[in-house]
Protein backbone atom coordinates (compact mmCIF):
# COMPACT_ATOMS: atom_id res chain seq x y z
CA UNK A 1 0.00 0.00 0.00
CA UNK A 2 1.36 3.43 -0.89
CA UNK A 3 4.25 2.19 -3.03
CA UNK A 4 3.53 4.66 -5.85
CA UNK A 5 4.53 7.75 -3.81
CA UNK A 6 7.40 6.12 -1.95
CA UNK A 7 10.27 7.34 -4.19
CA UNK A 8 9.14 10.97 -4.05
CA UNK A 9 8.90 11.24 -0.24
CA UNK A 10 11.83 11.25 2.18
CA UNK A 11 12.10 9.15 5.33
CA UNK A 12 11.33 10.89 8.64
CA UNK A 13 13.03 9.73 11.84
CA UNK A 14 13.97 6.45 10.23
CA UNK A 15 10.40 5.68 9.10
CA UNK A 16 9.38 5.65 5.50
CA UNK A 17 6.11 6.72 3.92
CA UNK A 18 4.52 3.26 4.14
CA UNK A 19 4.57 3.30 7.95
CA UNK A 20 2.60 6.54 8.02
CA UNK A 21 0.13 5.38 5.37
CA UNK A 22 -0.57 2.10 7.16
CA UNK A 23 -1.19 3.81 10.51
CA UNK A 24 -3.42 6.43 8.90
CA UNK A 25 -5.41 3.86 6.94
CA UNK A 26 -5.88 1.75 10.06
CA UNK A 27 -7.01 4.76 12.10
CA UNK A 28 -9.46 5.81 9.38
CA UNK A 29 -10.87 2.29 9.12
CA UNK A 30 -11.51 2.16 12.87
CA UNK A 31 -12.92 5.69 12.95
CA UNK A 32 -15.34 5.23 10.06
CA UNK A 33 -16.38 1.76 11.22
CA UNK A 34 -17.36 3.27 14.55
CA UNK A 35 -19.17 6.15 12.89
CA UNK A 36 -21.17 3.91 10.58
CA UNK A 37 -22.02 1.57 13.46
CA UNK A 38 -23.28 4.56 15.46
CA UNK A 39 -25.42 5.74 12.58
CA UNK A 40 -26.92 2.29 12.12
CA UNK A 41 -27.79 2.08 15.83
CA UNK A 42 -29.44 5.47 15.70
CA UNK A 43 -31.30 4.63 12.53
CA UNK A 44 -32.54 1.30 13.87
CA UNK A 45 -33.97 2.94 16.93
CA UNK A 46 -35.94 5.27 14.68
CA UNK A 47 -34.58 8.44 16.20
CA UNK A 48 -35.74 7.71 19.78
CA UNK A 49 -32.19 7.43 21.06
CA UNK A 50 -31.09 10.43 19.03
CA UNK A 51 -33.81 12.55 20.62
CA UNK A 52 -32.60 11.64 24.11
CA UNK A 53 -28.98 12.30 23.22
CA UNK A 54 -29.81 15.74 21.85
CA UNK A 55 -32.11 16.77 24.73
CA UNK A 56 -29.81 15.72 27.60
CA UNK A 57 -27.05 18.27 26.89
CA UNK A 58 -29.64 21.02 26.46
CA UNK A 59 -30.86 20.47 30.01
CA UNK A 60 -27.41 20.13 31.53
CA UNK A 61 -25.90 23.54 30.93
CA UNK A 62 -23.48 22.08 28.41
CA UNK A 63 -24.85 24.23 25.60
CA UNK A 64 -25.73 27.49 27.38
CA UNK A 65 -25.05 29.01 30.81
CA UNK A 66 -27.59 27.82 33.37
CA UNK A 67 -27.57 31.11 35.29
CA UNK A 68 -29.69 32.81 32.59
CA UNK A 69 -32.56 30.32 32.17
CA UNK A 70 -36.16 30.81 33.35
CA UNK A 71 -37.22 29.41 36.72
CA UNK A 72 -38.99 26.28 35.49
CA UNK A 73 -36.08 25.31 33.28
CA UNK A 74 -33.63 26.05 36.08
CA UNK A 75 -35.46 23.51 38.25
CA UNK A 76 -35.19 20.87 35.54
CA UNK A 77 -31.51 21.63 35.06
CA UNK A 78 -30.79 21.32 38.79
CA UNK A 79 -32.60 17.95 38.89
CA UNK A 80 -30.59 16.61 35.94
CA UNK A 81 -27.52 14.69 37.18
CA UNK A 82 -25.75 15.33 33.88
CA UNK A 83 -25.59 19.01 34.91
CA UNK A 84 -23.25 18.09 37.74
CA UNK A 85 -21.15 15.83 35.51
CA UNK A 86 -20.73 18.66 32.99
CA UNK A 87 -19.78 21.02 35.81
CA UNK A 88 -17.28 18.48 37.13
CA UNK A 89 -15.69 18.24 33.67
CA UNK A 90 -15.42 22.04 33.58
CA UNK A 91 -13.59 21.94 36.90
CA UNK A 92 -11.22 19.28 35.55
CA UNK A 93 -10.47 21.56 32.59
CA UNK A 94 -9.88 24.56 34.90
CA UNK A 95 -12.97 26.37 33.59
CA UNK A 96 -15.38 28.40 35.74
CA UNK A 97 -17.97 26.19 37.46
CA UNK A 98 -21.46 26.76 38.84
CA UNK A 99 -21.28 24.36 41.78
CA UNK A 100 -18.38 23.31 43.98
CA UNK A 101 -16.38 20.24 43.00
CA UNK A 102 -17.55 18.48 46.18
CA UNK A 103 -21.23 19.03 45.32
CA UNK A 104 -20.64 17.84 41.74
CA UNK A 105 -18.77 14.73 42.86
CA UNK A 106 -21.36 13.86 45.52
CA UNK A 107 -24.32 14.22 43.14
CA UNK A 108 -22.62 12.19 40.39
CA UNK A 109 -21.51 9.47 42.84
CA UNK A 110 -24.94 9.42 44.50
CA UNK A 111 -26.73 9.11 41.16
CA UNK A 112 -24.34 6.34 40.10
CA UNK A 113 -24.93 4.48 43.38
CA UNK A 114 -28.72 4.90 43.15
CA UNK A 115 -28.91 3.68 39.56
CA UNK A 116 -26.58 0.78 40.36
CA UNK A 117 -28.79 -0.22 43.31
CA UNK A 118 -31.88 0.01 41.09
CA UNK A 119 -30.23 -2.10 38.40
CA UNK A 120 -29.16 -4.65 41.00
CA UNK A 121 -32.69 -4.87 42.40
CA UNK A 122 -34.20 -5.28 38.94
CA UNK A 123 -31.60 -7.89 38.01
CA UNK A 124 -32.36 -9.96 41.12
CA UNK A 125 -36.04 -10.12 40.19
CA UNK A 126 -35.29 -11.86 36.91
Amino acid sequence: MGKGLRPSLPTVSGLDYEHFVFAGALAMAVLFSGMFQSVSILWNREFGFLKEVLVAPMLSGGVFPIQRVPGWKSTLIHLNPITYGVDLMRAALAQPTVFSVMVDACVVAGFAAATFALALALFRRE
